[in-house]
């Protein structure tokens, strides 16, 4: 029997890191730490040029599988696939940088009755975030909870999966975008199927380093307004919500 098996859920994420002295790198290193601190497996999906990025996670428990091709798409449904192949019966996937195994036990509880999970912010956590970020993904998180149905803070970026839940997730179309848009678009689908979606919220910290990083930084703050005016318009039409009602 796996290890998968028998852990109460599995973690995935999928790296790419080109400097050891990138605040995100050793923000993933925390995270993969905190999945040995909580015993619980961590997939890692790297798909980084050189191969000490993969030797540092493994050499600190995580299960590091190479990414089938470019793009961070195609290294979840690679990982997620890994991962129910070898007995995973729950699966929660995020950015490397979030410490996301001590929050495991309240995924656990919403998986109970859900077989996808949003896991979203609490408001001490959106307070952590650079404030560009904290602004954009605040309101794409309100439009598509009130005009869309998602659970809070979808834009978080965290989602959890029953084995069950998973298979929407896998039968994803990558020509509908080999990044963030999978996690939106397997939702809407999973929805529009009657599948119970759910949301928790938790309190998932922006590391400190990182904030200092992008807080007032042009390059990041274009990155984050590109990714709510791609991704929101993009995210709404898959739901078949092609104008929103003006209030009166």
């Amino acid at each position: 029997m796996s290890h998968y098996e028998t852990a109460p859920i599995v973690g995935l994420s999928a790296s790419r890191y080109e400097s050891p002295d990138d605040p995100r790198y050793h923000a993933a290193l925390t995270t993969v730490k905190g999945y040995q601190e909580a015993g619980l497996p961590l997939i890692m999906v790297d798909g980084s040029d050189e191969h000490w990025v993969g030797d540092s996670f493994r050499d600190l428990g995580a299960d590091v599988i190479a990414a089938p091709e470019p793009g961070l798409a195609a290294s979840y449904m690679h990982g997620i696939d890994y991962a129910l192949e070898n007995g995973a019966t729950r699966i929660m996937h995020h950015e490397p940088e979030k410490d996301m195994a001590r929050h495991a036990p309240a995924i656990i509880n919403a998986l109970a009755d859900h077989p996808i999970v949003v896991v979203g912010r609490t408001d001490r956590a959106l307070e952590t975030l650079p404030s560009t970020q904290r602004r954009t993904e605040t309101l794409a998180g309100w439009i598509l909870s009130e005009h869309a149905g998602f659970p809070a803070d979808a834009f978080s970026g965290g989602r959890a999966y029953t084995a069950e839940g998973a298979q929407h997730f896998l039968d994803y179309d990558l020509t509908k975008g080999k990044t963030w848009m999978l996690g939106y678009e397997t939702i809407v689908r999973a929805m529009k199927a009657g599948v119970p979606v759910g949301g928790v919220s938790v309190d998932l910290l922006h590391p400190a380093a990182m904030t200092a990083q992008e807080q007032d930084n042009p390059n990041w703050d274009m990155k984050r307004y590109m990714q709510f005016h791609t991704l929101v318009p993009a995210i709404l039409a898959e739901a078949g919500v092609h104008t929103i009602p003006r209030k009166k």
